[in-house]
C-alpha cells in the first residue's frame, strides 16, 4: 500500500495543484486516511533540518560563515559570511515570477554541470541565493537575481557559453535568517515567503536589531519547487557589497589605463598557432626594485616588498617626489644564470621615462636598475580564485604557458620568469595577471647619486682635465673649482636653442678626430669631461656661442690636423667655476629640461651663498656619453669668467726673422736681396746645407706621405737615431719638387729638414729610409703667406701660390727653373696656428748624397781586432777621407770574374768568418778587423782583366797564421797604399754603389786627387747585408801591391 498511497497523493497533487482551494487538499488526504491508505510523503514537521545536515548534501557543501547566536529570539539565527565568489542570472525588475526564477536556475545548473568553454563540472555550494535589492540609497530600485556560490578550491571559473551568466564577489557581511522546510503548498511560495519576511522583520524590530530592509535574500537548499525539501531559508542583510568579476582577463590597453603611469613600454607581435600566448617586445625601461630573499616565495615579504615600493613611489623619499609609476608590478625570478645555480627573486615597479630621476629613497632596500630590451612571451588571466592559493596558481599557468611554447618549438629560458600583477596581487577583484618567459634578462644597477669625480676620471682615454677642487661652505652640493690652462678641440654648433641631433654630431666628430681621423691617423688620449660651453653675453653685447669641446692633454704635443673645417682649436685659460654633479637616471629624451632644472638650482643655491658668478658663462659636462642612461656622473657649472683664446688667425705671415726665431735651430743660412718691382717676391742667395731627406713617391703630392715623412723626421732629429742624440734641426721643412733634369724627364719629391753647420757628426739613423744630402750654394726667389685656409685645401692654395710666383717672375723678367720648385714650412704645415709659409723656384738645384755616420773610430772600437791602422791624408775642399794605409796581412777568397752575386759574397764572408772563429788546422781563433774589404780590379798592367775579391785583415800580433781547411782561402801582404773613401748608405744595393763610386771619382776630380779608377774597394763595418750596418764605405787606390 506505501507506494500505491504515494503515488496516488502526487497524482493528487498534480490533478487539484490548479485549484486554489487548501480544504479541498486536506479533503483528499483525510479521504485517504479514511479510506484505510497509509499516506507516506516524507517527513512532515513544523521545523527545518539542521544547516550541518543540509549543507553535507550540497554538492560542493555551503557558502561560508559562522554563526552567531541572537539573544531573546527562538528562530531568528545569526551569520556572519565571508567573502564568496557567484555566478548569478539577473531576473526582470518586476514582481517575482515562477517561470523566470526556474529558467535561471536551470541554466545556472547546467553552467556547472559542464554546459561551458571548458566543459568543466563545478561542484557549487548551496544554498541557491535569490537576492533581492529593493532600494539604494534613496533611489527606488528593484534588483532580483538568482545565483550559486563557486567554492574557492576552484581556482579558475570556465567562461560560460551562456551570456546572461555574471560572476560577482560577495564581500562580508551581517545577516540574520528565519528557517523554514517544505511543509506548505509550494503554489503559495511567494506568499510564504513573504509571511516569513514579515515574521522575520517583526522579530529583529522586537529586538532592535538593525538591518536594512531593501536588502534580503531567500536561500533553498535543494529545489525551491520541491515540496519535500528539508530546509529553506529567508534573511536581511546589514548591508551587500557586491562587485562583478570576470572569467575572462581584461584587455592590457584596459588594465593600463587604470596605472598612474601607464604601463611600461612594449611592442606586441603575433604568436601564431597559439590562442592565449602574448608576444612581447619589451623596451628598455628603469625600474625600482627591492630583492626577495632567495628561498621560497613568501606572501608576507612580497606584500611588504609591494608596500614598501608604493610608499616610495607615493613621496616617502628624499625629495618627497610622487612617481607616476606604471603597471605591472613585476616579480622577476633567475633561477640559473651562465651555467651556475643562482636564486633571484626581486619585486620591482617601471618608472616612467617622463620622469627626469630617481629621488634618493629613505629605504636602503631600494635599488635601481636599467632593464634592456628583450622579448617575452605571457599567458594573461584573471583573479576568479582564492589568492590564498595563489602560488598555486601561478605554477599551474607557468606549466600551461611552458607547454604553449614547446609545443610550438618557441625559444625562451625557463630559468627566467615574471609574474606581473596589473593592480593588487591579493585582491581577488584583479582583472588582469600575466605570467611570463623571457629571452633573456639584460639588468644593470643604476644610480641615485653622481659617481665621484675621481671614478669617473679613471675611465676617461687620457683622466680629466686639470683643476683644483675648493669647498663651497654652506652648501651640501656645489663643487668649488679651479681649473687650469688648457687646450681644447671643439665644434660651434648654431647659435638658436639646443638641438640634439646637432649636439650629437659635434660629439661624433671630435671623437672621430680624437681617435685617429687627423692627418697624422694620431689617437688622442682625450681628456673627459665632453664640455658644451654656453656664452650668452660678452663685454656688454648680446651674442650666442654654443659650443661642444673634448680637451687635450699637456703631454700631447701639438694637434693633429683635422680632415674636418669644422674642428677648431682654442687655449681655455685658467679660471673658476661651481659645479653641481649629477646622474643618468631619467629619460634622456628631455635632457635639455633636466640640465635647465639643475642651471636652476645651482644658480639658486649661488645666489643664496652670495657667490659671484657670470650666469652668462654656463657649461654642461658629461662623463661619457651624454644621453646614455647608464652615464654616472654628469655636471652643470657657471663660471667666474671666461676666458677662450681665439684660433690663431693672421692676414700677413711672420717676418721670416720672427718666424727662423721660433726654430730650434734658427733658419737654414741665406742672403737676402731686393727684388726690384714686386710687392711680394722675395730673392735669396741660399748658403751651403747639408739636410736630413725622405724621398716622397714619384706620384702627384699625397698628404698622408707627407706627413709621415715629417714626423718620421721629426722623430730622428729629436732622439730616435743610433745616438739617440738630439738634434736642434732648423727651419723650414723643405718640400723639394724636381720635375725635370738635364732633359730628362723625372719627378723627384722629398721632405727635408736642415742639419746646422755646429753639428759635426751626424748620427746614423734608425729609420733607412733617410737619407743625408749635402745642398750646394743655389739662388731661389720665394713668396709667403699664412695659415688663414682649410687645411685639407693645401695642395689648391700651394698650387695657387705657385702660379703666381711664376707669374710675377715671368712679369719682371727673372731666369728661374719651373721644374725645380720647393715649398718652406716654418712649422707643421697643417696646422692654422702656423704663421709663415713659403713656396719658392730655384735657379738650379745642385745636391750630392752625403751619408749619416757615426766616426770610424768608434765604430773601429766595436771590431773584434780594431781595424787596420792607417793615416789621415788631407783633401782639402772635400768631404772625400784620405788614407795611408800601413802594411797589413789578409785572408781573402776570390769571387768569380762576372759582375757582382750577392749570395756568392755572402758565402764568401761565411767561410771567412768560419776561419777567424776556429775552423782552421789549429781550432784557433782570430780577432778579425774591420772592415769587410772587397778588392775590385778591373785593369791592371794594361791588360782587361776582371778580379773581385773578399777579404778579411788579420792583425799584426797574431804572428802565425793558422792554415785554413778551406783551400779557397789565400794569404796575401797588403804594402803601404793610399785610399780615398766616402761613407755610403748601409741600404745601398749593388746600382746605387756604382752611384757613389761616380760621386766619389767627381769629388776627387774636383779636388785634384789623382788615384787609378781601376781599383775600387768597398769597405763594410759590419754585415753588407744588415739594415742595422752603422757604416759603409767606397773608395779608389792610388795602386795596388
Amino acid at each position: 500500500i506505501k507506494d500505491t498511497a504515494t503515488a496516488g497523493i502526487l497524482n493528487i497533487r498534480l490533478i487539484v495543484g490548479n485549484f486554489n482551494n487548501m480544504k479541498f487538499i486536506g479533503l483528499v488526504l483525510l479521504v485517504g486516511v479514511v479510506v484505510g491508505y497509509r499516506v507516506t510523503v516524507g517527513r512532515v514537521g513544523h521545523d527545518s533540518d539542521p544547516i550541518e545536515k543540509a549543507c553535507s548534501q550540497a554538492p560542493g557543501g555551503c557558502s561560508p560563515y559562522t554563526v552567531f547566536d541572537v539573544p531573546g529570539s527562538d528562530f531568528v539565527e545569526g551569520r556572519y559570511y565571508d567573502n564568496v565568489n557567484i555566478a548569478l542570472i539577473e531576473m526582470g525588475k518586476t514582481e517575482f515570477s515562477e517561470y523566470e526564477y526556474d529558467n535561471a536556475v536551470k541554466r545556472l545548473t547546467a553552467y556547472i554541470n559542464g554546459d561551458n568553454a571548458g566543459n568543466i563540472k563545478i561542484p557549487a555550494m548551496w544554498p541557491i541565493q535569490q537576492i533581492v535589492l529593493k532600494e539604494v540609497d534613496g533611489i527606488k530600485v528593484y534588483y532580483n537575481a538568482v545565483g550559486v556560490s563557486i567554492p574557492n578550491s576552484v581556482k579558475s571559473w570556465p567562461a560560460p557559453n551562456d551570456p546572461s551568466i555574471e560572476f560577482h564577489l560577495n564581500y562580508k557581511t551581517v545577516g540574520y535568517v528565519e528557517s523554514f522546510s517544505g511543509n506548505f503548498d509550494n503554489t503559495k511560495l511567494d506568499q510564504v515567503y513573504q509571511y516569513k519576511y514579515s515574521q522575520l522583520s517583526a522579530e529583529l524590530d522586537r529586538l532592535g536589531i538593525k538591518y536594512d530592509k531593501n536588502v534580503k535574500v531567500a536561500m533553498d537548499f535543494g529545489d525551491r519547487y520541491n515540496p519535500l525539501e528539508s530546509r529553506r531559508e529567508v534573511g536581511y542583510l546589514q548591508h551587500i557589497a557586491m562587485s562583478p568579476l570576470r572569467h575572462d582577463s581584461e584587455p592590457i590597453e584596459e588594465a593600463c589605463k587604470k596605472a598612474p603611469g601607464g604601463c611600461a613600454p612594449y611592442k606586441p607581435f603575433k604568436v601564431k598557432g597559439s590562442n592565449f600566448v602574448e608576444g612581447r617586445e619589451y623596451k628598455n625601461i628603469n625600474i625600482a626594485l627591492i630583492e626577495l630573499s632567495k628561498t621560497q616565495f613568501d606572501r608576507d615579504e612580497y606584500e611588504d616588498a609591494v608596500d614598501r615600493l608604493t610608499r616610495y613611489a607615493s613621496g616617502e623619499n628624499k625629495d618627497n617626489a610622487v612617481i607616476p609609476a606604471m603597471w605591472p608590478i613585476q616579480q622577476i625570478i633567475l633561477k640559473e644564470a651562465d651555467g651556475k645555480k643562482v636564486y633571484y627573486n626581486a619585486v620591482g615597479v617601471s618608472v616612467p621615462e617622463s620622469f627626469n630621476s630617481f629621488p634618493v629613497p629613505y629605504d636602503a632596500n631600494i635599488q635601481f636598475h636599467r632593464n634592456y630590451q628583450t622579448k617575452g612571451y605571457v599567458k594573461a588571466f584573471t583573479s576568479n580564485f582564492d589568492t590564498s592559493n595563489l602560488a598555486d596558481v601561478y605554477h599551474e599557468k607557468y606549466g600551461q604557458l611552458s607547454a604553449e611554447l614547446d609545443r610550438l618549438g618557441i625559444e625562451y629560458d625557463k630559468n627566467v620568469k615574471v609574474a606581473m600583477d596589473f593592480g593588487d596581487r591579493y585582491n581577488p577583484l584583479e582583472s588582469r595577471r600575466e605570467v611570463g618567459y623571457l629571452q633573456h634578462i639584460a639588468m644593470s644597477p643604476l644610480r641615485h647619486d653622481s659617481e665621484p669625480i675621481e671614478e669617473a676620471c679613471k675611465k676617461a682615454p687620457g683622466g680629466c682635465a686639470p683643476y683644483k677642487p675648493f669647498k663651497v661652505k654652506g652648501s651640501n652640493f656645489v663643487e668649488g673649482r679651479e681649473y687650469k690652462n688648457i687646450n681644447i678641440a671643439l665644434i660651434e654648433l648654431s647659435k638658436t636653442q639646443f638641438d640634439r641631433d646637432e649636439y650629437e654630431d659635434a660629439v661624433d666628430r671630435l671623437t672621430r678626430y680624437a681617435s685617429g681621423e687627423n692627418k697624422d691617423n694620431a689617437v688622442i688620449p682625450a681628456m673627459w669631461p665632453i664640455q658644451q660651453i654656453i656664452l650668452k653675453e660678452a663685454d656688454g653685447k648680446k651674442v650666442y656661442y654654443n659650443a661642444v669641446g673634448v680637451s687635450v692633454p699637456e703631454s700631447f704635443n701639438s694637434f693633429p690636423v683635422p680632415y674636418d673645417a669644422n674642428i677648431q682649436f682654442h687655449r681655455n685659460y685658467q679660471t673658476k667655476g661651481y659645479v653641481k654633479a649629477f646622474t643618468s637616471n631619467f629619460d634622456t629624451s628631455n635632457l635639455a629640461d633636466v640640465y635647465h632644472e639643475k642651471y636652476g638650482q645651482l644658480s639658486a643655491e649661488l645666489d643664496r651663498l652670495g657667490i659671484e658668478y657670470d650666469k652668462n658663462v654656463k657649461v654642461a659636462m658629461d662623463f661619457g656619453e651624454r644621453y646614455s642612461q647608464v652615464e654616472a656622473r654628469r655636471e652643470v657649472g657657471y663660471l667666474s669668467h671666461i676666458a677662450l683664446s681665439k684660433p690663431n688667425v693672421q692676414h700677413n705671415p711672420d717676418p721670416i726673422d720672427v718666424a727662423c726665431s721660433k726654430a730650434p735651430g734658427g733658419c737654414a743660412p741665406y742672403e737676402s736681396i731686393d727684388v726690384k718691382g714686386s710687392k711680394f717676391v722675395e730673392e735669396r742667395k741660399l748658403k751651403r746645407i747639408n739636410i736630413a731627406l725622405i724621398k716622397l713617391g714619384k706620384t702627384d703630392f699625397l698628404e698622408k706621405e707627407y706627413t709621415d715623412a715629417v714626423s718620421r723626421l721629426k722623430a730622428y732629429i729629436n732622439g730616435d737615431n743610433k745616438a739617440n742624440a738630439k738634434i736642434d734641426a732648423m727651419w723650414p721643412i723643405q718640400q723639394i719638387i724636381l720635375k725635370e733634369a738635364d732633359g730628362k724627364k723625372i719627378y723627384y719629391n722629398a721632405v727635408g729638414v736642415s742639419i746646422p753647420g755646429s753639428v759635426t757628426s751626424w748620427p746614423a739613423p734608425n729609420d733607412a729610409n733617410i737619407d743625408f744630402h749635402e745642398n750646394y750654394e743655389t739662388k731661389g726667389y720665394f713668396k709667403a703667406f699664412p695659415s688663414n685656409f682649410d687645411a685639407s685645401d693645401l695642395p689648391s692654395v700651394y698650387h695657387n701660390a705657385y702660379h703666381e710666383l711664376s707669374a710675377e717672375l715671368d712679369r719682371l723678367g727673372i731666369e728661374y727653373d719651373i721644374n725645380v720648385k720647393v715649398a718652406l714650412d716654418y712649422g707643421e704645415r697643417y696646422s692654422k696656428e702656423e704663421s709663415r709659409r713659403e713656396v719658392g723656384y730655384l735657379v738650379h738645384l745642385a745636391s750630392s748624397f752625403k751619408p749619416a755616420v757615426s766616426s770610424v773610430s768608434d765604430i773601429c772600437a766595436k771590431a773584434p781586432g780594431g781595424c787596420p791602422s792607417f793615416t789621415p791624408i788631407d783633401v782639402e775642399g772635400s768631404s772625400v777621407e784620405g788614407r795611408a794605409y800601413n802594411k797589413i796581412y789578409i785572408a781573402l777568397i776570390a769571387l768569380s770574374k762576372n759582375p757582382f752575386n750577392q749570395e756568392e759574397y755572402a758565402d764568401a764572408v761565411r767561410r771567412l768568418q768560419a776561419y777567424v772563429n776556429g775552423d782552421n788546422a789549429g781550432n784557433i781563433k782570430i780577432a778579425a778587423m774591420w772592415p769587410v774589404q772587397q778588392l775590385i780590379l778591373l785593369e791592371a798592367d794594361g791588360e782587361h782583366v776582371y778580379r773581385n775579391y773578399v777579404a778579411v785583415s788579420i792583425p799584426n800580433d797574431v804572428q802565425s797564421i793558422p792554415k785554413p781547411n778551406d783551400a779557397n782561402i789565400q794569404f796575401h801582404v797588403n804594402y803601404e797604399v793610399d785610399a780615398f773613401v766616402m761613407p755610403v748608405a748601409n741600404r745601398n744595393c749593388v746600382i746605387e754603389i756604382e752611384k757613389n763610386f761616380d760621386a766619389l771619382r767627381k769629388e776627387l776630380e774636383s779636388a785634384g786627387v789623382d788615384v787609378d779608377t781601376n781599383v775600387k774597394i768597398i769597405l763594410d763595418y759590419g754585415d753588407r747585408f744588415s739594415t742595422t750596418e752603422e757604416l759603409r764605405e767606397v773608395g779608389y787606390l792610388r795602386h795596388l801591391a
